[in-house]
């Protein structure tokens, strides 16, 4: 028998390989929900907005209304090559990705005798959750990536980039800022070296400079905070919650503990009560702390009624059940197994649950989650992707948009500079004229009782009952007053 016969090495990459496998599975379904249409979330469209308002008033801290900036740089990123909402997902889709193999990493910290790690990792992988909310445009995905990756640094002793995650954390969701006085409590707890302090340091002070200089700008201490009230009750109102009653309200106490993961996950969701001791015997510590203080912060927000019980705000929780399921089959199966007195075989049943938890979550709340988000996806803002194929099909190098439909920019995607603000009523024939003299043509987009005031050789591309496409070219004999006036601003 040859060395290589022998050598174990292969199989010490198999559950590494698990991991892949199911990472690589998830982000194929994720790349299939980006192709299929655009994101249905209306707040991923509003992030968007404020992404292209920062390439112009990049100064200006109250643009980003009660949100966090951090979001908006990168959508800004989008927005200044024509991809609003495209980078972000992306983004979504590598953090999603990235998450089940730092998830592995971080429990191997602690449990190197169990397939645990492993397991957690699969599980996290395929949690349907996970898959679709990967495939957004929303920051969920991205926070996780970063709270998992703060936990590992810590457990590997690394307090330095600890602090520096947090405090991008901390300027990207609002549960991140409970987060300073998780790792203020661990390094109390764990010896308070000096260097240690930097996990919490770095987050509280960018914590308290982002609310200085809110203060600075907008005159009033968390102005953000009152606003974002205001907000939750019209939404409350116009949404008519309370009369509604929906299963986020019904089941408020438990929403976020448990309803959201079983709708989620379903029966496999089960194994997490038996992988309970696992939190205070073997878990570490970071994750658990972390855990536990983000549960109770959304619970409590919730309760309070000071959010709309979002299911992906359990976003960043997904991890931690995660492995709260893997720890219930490995307890299970140490059960069995010495049930059969065969405590050899530990292994093989933890591998043997995970298997068929697999098979259940990939032909039931996974195929449900990706099928419904791709019908949403396929059947949603066809008249704006109609209308943006219309403007994108008549533009020139140099052509700038009269548009007061802010919302089609993202379908259009051009830069944010390229359109013209203005209300369309109050724009007029010779508007257009200066504008398509200068550079060609120029277009208008808008509703069409807002434009009946356009006359002058004025092309209808596109109208339905809600929006309209004029196009104005340059005529045959420029004046040349016109031709040295500026273009409008």
């Amino acid at each position: 028998m040859t060395a290589a016969a022998t050598d174990p090495t292969p199989l010490r990459r198999l559950p590494w390989l698990a991991v892949l496998l199911a990472t690589t599975v998830a982000t194929v379904l994720r790349l299939r929900l980006v192709r299929a249409g655009p994101d249905v979330d209306t707040d991923a469209f509003a992030h968007a907005l404020i992404a292209r308002r920062l390439l112009l008033e990049w100064s200006d801290i109250t643009i980003h209304w009660v949100w966090l900036p951090l979001w908006h740089v990168v959508g800004a990123l989008g927005a200044a090559i024509g991809y609003d909402l495209g980078v972000q997902r992306i983004v979504s889709v590598l953090a999603s990705g990235a998450a089940p193999l730092v998830l592995t990493a971080l429990l191997r910290q602690r449990d190197r005798d169990t397939p645990l790690p492993f397991v957690a990792g699969v599980l996290c992988a395929l949690w349907p959750l996970h898959v679709v909310l990967g495939a957004t445009a929303q920051p969920e995905s991205t926070f996780q990536l970063i709270a998992l990756l703060a936990c590992l640094t810590w457990e590997r002793k690394q307090p330095l980039r600890t602090g520096l995650l947090l405090g991008l954390a901390a300027l990207l969701r609002y549960e991140a800022w409970v987060l300073p006085g998780v790792f203020a409590a661990l390094w109390w707890t764990q010896g308070r070296a000096r260097r240690g302090a930097w996990a919490w340091l770095i987050p509280g002070a960018v914590i308290v400079t982002w609310v200085l200089l809110h203060r600075a700008m907008t005159g009033e201490w968390f102005w953000f905070l009152r606003e974002n009230r205001l907000y939750i009750a019209r939404a409350w109102r116009e949404l008519r919650i309370d009369e509604r009653q929906p299963p986020s309200l019904r089941l408020a106490p438990i929403w976020y503990l448990a309803a959201v993961p079983w709708l989620s996950l379903g029966p496999p969701l089960l194994f997490a009560l038996p992988g309970l001791p696992w939190i205070a015997r073997r878990a570490p510590r970071s994750l658990a702390a972390v855990g536990a203080a983000l549960l109770a912060f959304i619970s409590l927000v919730w309760l309070e009624h000071t959010n709309l019980g979002l299911v992906r705000h359990f976003a960043v929780l997904v991890p931690l059940y995660a492995a709260l399921v893997a720890a219930g089959m490995t307890s299970v199966a140490g059960l069995l197994a010495k049930a059969l007195r065969r405590p050899q075989i530990a292994r093989v049943i933890t591998v043997g649950l995970c298997l068929a938890a697999v098979q259940h979550i990939a032909r039931i709340p996974l195929e449900k989650h990706v099928r419904w988000a791709t019908r949403d996806a396929q059947r949603l803002y066809r008249q704006e992707r109609a209308v943006a194929a219309v403007v994108r099909a008549n533009l020139g190098e140099r052509t700038r948009v009269f548009c007061d439909v802010r919302f089609l920019e993202m379908f259009i995607r051009l830069p944010p500079w390229r359109f013209i603000r203005w209300r369309v009523s109050d724009v007029g024939d010779y508007n257009l004229l200066v504008e398509a003299s200068q550079r060609g043509r120029t277009l208008v987009v808008t509703a069409p009782e807002r434009a009946t005031q356009l006359h002058d050789d004025v092309r209808v591309l596109y109208r339905d009952a809600t929006l309209v496409v004029l196009r104005r070219d340059a005529p045959g004999t420029l004046s040349p007053r016109i031709v040295r006036m500026p273009a409008p601003h």
